[in-house]
């Protein structure tokens, strides 16, 4: 939030968004709780935001029309076929007509098939299978609305998690599309670990479904009944990238073409987001073309860590959620109900916690890492540290090669003047 309320777009974004005040943690098939967590003042003031759900749609259409506003060209329909670059020349992008364009600079955001990668890495192992598949569900609101076992899950707004045997669900309100009647909609994000991948993306019937999750808390099952879309992708990993830069210069790739995460990723949005919040930032300081590649370089040296720490962490979470039963979940299962017996927050310690070894300072120093990271100060720090001081060499360089030429016609001159 703090990133894109930067951009000018705050009262946007809450117009078209809902508070997520924390979350809920429950056992798959009992339901049974497991603990709250409520975002404290200070998550909140370190962080310098909020949690906040949006409806995808209007929110890219959001994006589009901001940078629309600030005069940018939005060309659809225009399937590119190939992309060069040469140095010392500009990059050419040549689209299905036939049409060729010249730029600057070429970014590369065309997802998990990038066409663009494909130019900058070349040919790649198949992404492989981890094992395991997401179902993207989604509930209208308003066949929620009514129900008093499912309406709360709108009205608190809370993340709700749960834990089962090799499965485990996100589900969340989210505001409707502007064209709906009613305010909210519901979404679950359900992971099942399974024998055989699912085709990306492929429509998947209520009744395959419930199959596949097997014993669930009711509330649960009567959700996924009242679901009008359900769509399934396999959770895939590729080999991280050393290069994301053309070799030629002026090329580079991002978001899901440079990194990808698990479908129904939580972060995998607002990696996004840092990602153009770094490159946006880096190309502020831009006067001069041989800076563009300079700034691309930079962004391939700030941005694969973060990434890297925040894929791990996803998955880190969601073996967590998905664990097989056994003596890990029993103790995994066994602390979470101690903590919340306690009335403890989900993420807050005591001083048994302490005695036993239990790092919970771990949990919540993870969760202040995700949200209180800022891709713009990183963006900064590398400007501050590298940027500024090889922009004054650089200048350096072209006084020094100035200052000597001058010197030599000067004596050229000289010489003339002084001949017979």
């Amino acid at each position: 939030m703090k990133l894109l309320t930067r951009w000018g777009i705050e009262q946007e974004l809450r117009d078209m968004s809902i508070y997520m005040p924390g979350f809920r943690l429950s056992r798959f098939e009992t339901g049974e709780p497991f603990g709250t967590h409520v975002w404290e003042d200070e998550f909140l003031a370190e962080s310098g935001g909020e949690i906040r759900t949006v409806n995808y749609s209007a929110f890219r259409k959001l994006l589009k029309d901001t940078a629309v506003n600030y005069g940018v060209d939005v060309r659809t329909k225009c399937r590119v076929t190939a992309v060069e670059s040469k140095q010392y020349t500009q990059p050419t992008v040549t689209l299905q007509s036939g049409e060729t364009i010249r730029a600057d600079v070429v970014l590369g955001a065309d997802g998990m098939e990038s066409l663009v990668r494909t130019t900058v890495v070349g040919p790649e192992k198949t992404p492989e299978w981890q094992g395991i598949n997401a179902y993207n569900i989604f509930i209208p609101g308003d066949r929620i609305v009514g129900d008093p076992g499912l309406e709360e899950l709108l009205n608190d707004r809370l993340l709700c998690g749960t834990f089962g045997n090799n499965r485990g669900y996100y589900s969340y309100a989210v505001p409707a599309a502007p064209s709906s009647e009613h305010k909210f909609d519901y979404v679950m994000n359900l992971w099942i670990r399974e024998e055989v991948p699912q085709e990306r993306w492929k429509a998947v019937d209520t009744k395959t479904v419930l199959e596949k999750m097997g014993e669930v808390e009711p509330r649960a099952r009567k959700l996924v009944g009242l679901a009008t879309v359900i769509s399934s992708a396999p959770a895939v990993e590729r080999e991280s990238l050393e290069d994301w830069v053309h070799k030629e210069g002026r090329v580079l790739i991002l978001g899901d073409a440079a990194h990808i995460f698990f479908p129904c990723s939580l972060q995998n949005l607002g990696v996004a987001v840092c990602d153009a919040a770094t490159l946006g930032h880096l190309f502020q300081h831009l006067h001069h073309h041989r800076q563009i590649d300079q700034f691309l370089n930079a962004f391939e040296e700030i941005r694969p860590a973060r990434i890297q720490y925040m894929k791990e962490l996803e998955f880190s979470n969601l073996e967590f959620m998905t664990l097989e039963n056994g003596p890990v979940q029993e103790q995994r299962d066994q602390a979470l109900r101690e903590r919340y017996k306690k009335g403890l927050n989900a993420l807050d310690s005591d001083e048994q916690d302490a005695l036993v070894g239990a790092n919970v300072a771990t949990r919540f120093e993870a969760m202040m890492q995700v949200f209180c990271y800022d891709a713009e100060e990183e963006a900064d720090k590398w400007w501050v540290d590298w940027g500024s001081l090889q922009e004054r060499a650089s200048f350096s360089n072209i006084n020094a090669d100035f200052s000597v030429q001058v010197q030599q016609l000067a004596t050229v001159e000289t010489v003339n003047r002084e001949s017979p």
